[in-house]
């Protein structure tokens, strides 16, 4: 009855914390999210389906709220937390309108959210610059190999190729390596899949409900280390970095850049291929080499409308060492993370003194 009591009082603990949403810039300066005073103009995935989903052409945070508790990554959460939730995704709305003339906007969830700003933050120090809007996803020189690629589709197409002949099949595809480390996993709307339980969709990762930690973020935060030199930080500092922290990524890609990205099913396969028989190597290698020789991929646009509210389709992004490397990119990334304020501040303070020893270090 004690241990039964205990259980009860930390869930109370727990569900009485309020879990805001939060923006951070690379400068590790975060605030609340803030929306406008008026609608934007512009077109919204997220917003569409939002519309489908409420039946409602005209929505309120009430609607958003009573949608997300019946989600499962959202079942433990009191309804103050949710109608912060619902706050962030009413910002993406404004973010998708605010750009839907000029650029794609793409969502990713990671749990990597210490990598990420780990390597954001050392790279500032070591260029003696700010950025604005821009994060570094992947490790110096993780993706330098990705500049001989035209295209995100045409990565895509010689990587099945290679792993078909070698395999006889694709397996999971894009879990594996390179794959894995290459390509992106997007959604261009928000809540795609977040109501099936799949593991597909962007948001589930900013609760944990359904996520593991990444499998190998202990050996990429000490590489991350190993290339700034910076192998001497403090215990307390080492063990904070190994939490893995969810977050939203916004990934604004202009228009001109949309060969960066094609429209694919789960594991990474471009949309219009035979899926169910690459993965489970049903075709004759010739037979792999027509589809994906005849193969023509589809536009972006096209994938935009789905007429089935539960197909919005996922999309692959290439991290292309010219645009995911360079904070001069064209492409504009934001993050946002829903937490405690508790976790925010921490995050703050930690990674405040990660700068200040790499500033000391002359790294």
């Amino acid at each position: 009855m004690k241990y039964i009591l205990t259980l009860f009082m930390i869930f109370l603990s727990y569900s009485n914390q309020l879990i805001t949403a939060y923006q951070i810039t690379p400068g590790l300066k975060y605030s609340l999210i803030k929306l406008s005073k008026q609608a934007l103009p512009g077109n919204s995935l997220t917003h569409n389906y939002l519309q489908k989903i409420t039946k409602k052409d005209h929505y309120d945070q009430n609607d958003l709220t009573e949608y997300l508790k019946k989600l499962f990554d959202f079942i433990s959460y009191p309804n103050r937390s949710t109608n912060e939730f619902s706050q962030l995704i009413l910002k993406c709305i404004e973010l998708e309108r605010e750009l839907s003339s000029t650029h794609h906007v793409f969502y990713h969830g990671t749990r990597a959210t210490t990598l990420i700003l780990l390597n954001t933050v050392l790279k500032q120090v070591q260029q003696k610059e700010r950025f604005e809007d821009f994060f570094l996803l992947r490790n110096r020189g993780a993706i330098a190999h990705l500049s001989e690629y035209q295209s995100g589709y045409d990565y895509a197409i010689s990587k099945i190729k290679a792993v078909y002949t070698d395999r006889n099949m694709l397996g999971r595809f894009d879990n594996n390596q390179p794959m894995r480390s290459d390509l992106l996993a997007v959604n261009d709307n928000l809540l795609a899949a977040a109501d099936t339980s799949s593991n597909e969709d962007s948001i589930s990762f900013m609760t944990g409900n359904t996520r593991f930690g990444p499998s190998h973020l202990c050996y990429s935060i000490k590489k991350c280390l190993q290339d700034y030199e910076l192998t001497d930080l403090p215990r307390n500092i080492n063990c904070f970095l190994q939490n893995d922290i969810g977050s939203l990524l916004t990934i604004a890609v202009p228009k001109k850049l949309a060969f960066l990205a094609y429209l694919s099913y789960p594991f990474g396969v471009p949309q219009g291929l035979p899926i169910s028989k690459l993965l489970e190597g049903q075709l004759s290698l010739p037979d792999m080499y027509k589809v994906t020789g005849d193969h023509q991929p589809r536009s972006l646009e096209d994938g935009c409308a789905p007429t089935d509210l539960h197909k919005y389709p996922q999309a692959r992004l290439l991290l292309h060492p010219h645009y995911f490397e360079d904070h001069l990119s064209p492409i504009k990334m934001q993050m946002f993370l829903w937490e405690t304020p508790e976790v925010m501040k921490e995050i703050q303070d930690k990674f405040t003194v990660i700068k200040e020893i790499a500033i000391l270090e002359k790294i």
